[in-house]
């Protein structure tokens, strides 16, 4: 509608056209676009006072991270029941091994405990009676080499006191003629010694021990054949020296010392017995040992302090998970209120908001504003 078209109207026409004008803006699709706006406000202002929500530090995904971290906790759960039904093994009982006799035995912590009064009892006994007779260990020695049998130390105790049926016995059996005897003579008899020294006993009772063990031909060549008269005359003065090499053939250190021990000899020239230099390489071997030792006992506190470090990781992220899920629980809470109040809440509209303007009490600039509406309308 043009302005000529608008001065030509009579006063009729114009009143028609206002109230068609004041009809069309206050059309009910106008009315109900307003009153959602407003509702949608005020429930937005609603939730701003009811509920503080954390505001989340998430990227494009927003709540979906939450999700993944939460499948992943619920797959761990299910490894960790699937691990705790698992049936366990029965324990594998230790056996210590212990040789004697040149045979190895084992036994548990058990038996040995239940045994232990026992054997210790008896040990002790032993020791006692081997104390015992060690004033008496070279006659006794004498006895089994000689081939005397108790009837023979019998007759000679008779000898002694002076039997003379037992001395006439002895003359019978060793062929002696009573005539060709001359008891003048006697007086420069010297006894020959046909007893062993304690030196003697003390190797016999360790070759005895360990003549047995399969690894005694190594021992006994090194000692014999081996190493220099110096060396076998130290084993001579302190033989406890033979069982203690014999020790480490057996374990495998003499292996591992003996080309230390070559090698140091070589160096040096010679100048002491092939036992020292033993000796000397043993201390060093067993230094390394120690060094070794240390540096493993060091890695094993390091190992232990990672793992303590991974399973203080993992509780940490189980706990941070455990956080998550209560927070999504909120969010999810508080968006299903959210929801129910929307739901809720009447479509009416604002008192405090004009939705209908009369522009025949407004001022001349909102009837101008009008006017220009309806001409550019038609």
């Amino acid at each position: 509608m043009k302005d000529e078209d608008l001065f030509d109207m009579d006063d009729a026409a114009l009143e028609a056209a206002f109230k068609e004008a004041k009809a069309e803006f206050n059309s009910p699709d106008t009315e109900v676009e307003e009153t959602y706006s407003a509702d949608e406000e005020e429930t937005e202002e609603q939730v701003d006072e009811d509920t503080e929500q954390p505001e989340e530090d998430s990227d494009d995904n927003g709540e979906e991270v939450v999700d993944e971290v939460v499948t992943e906790e619920v797959s761990e759960e299910k490894t960790e029941d699937v691990k705790t039904e698992e049936v366990t093994e029965p324990q594998t009982v230790q056996k210590r091994k212990y040789k004697a006799n040149g045979k190895e035995f084992e036994f548990s912590d058990d038996e040995i405990f239940d045994q232990f009064g026992k054997v210790f009892g008896q040990a002790m006994n032993y020791t006692q009676k081997m104390q015992a007779i060690a004033p008496y260990r070279s006659i006794i020695e004498t006895v089994k080499d000689q081939g005397f049998t108790q009837e023979d130390m019998n007759l000679m105790v008779d000898v002694l006191k002076g039997d003379k049926q037992a001395l006439a016995a002895v003359m019978k059996r060793t062929g002696i003629d009573a005539l060709d005897v001359d008891t003048e003579a006697g007086e420069s008899y010297r006894p020959k010694n046909y007893g062993r020294n304690d030196t003697e006993l003390a190797i016999q009772d360790i070759v005895e021990e360990i003549g047995k063990d399969p690894e005694y031909p190594v021992t006994y060549h090194i000692v014999e054949k081996q190493w220099d008269s110096k060396s076998r005359e130290t084993f001579v003065k302190n033989p406890d020296l033979i069982k203690e090499l014999h020790i480490d053939v057996r374990n495998g250190v003499f292996d591992k010392v003996s080309p230390m021990a070559m090698k140091m000899k070589v160096l040096d020239g010679g100048r002491k017995s092939d036992l020292e230099y033993y000796v000397e390489a043993g201390k060093n071997y067993y230094a390394e040992q120690a060094k070794a030792s240390q540096y493993e006992q060091a890695n094993a506190q390091r190992l232990a302090k990672l793992e303590a470090d991974r399973v203080a990781t993992e509780a940490a992220e189980r706990d941070r998970i455990s956080k998550a899920k209560a927070e999504q629980a909120k969010r999810d809470s508080a968006q299903d209120a959210v929801a129910k109040r929307k739901a809720a809440a009447p479509t009416t509209t604002r008192a405090d908001k004009k939705t209908v303007i009369d522009y025949l009490d407004e001022n001349d600039e909102d009837y101008e504003a009008w006017y220009k509406r309806v001409q550019d309308k038609f």
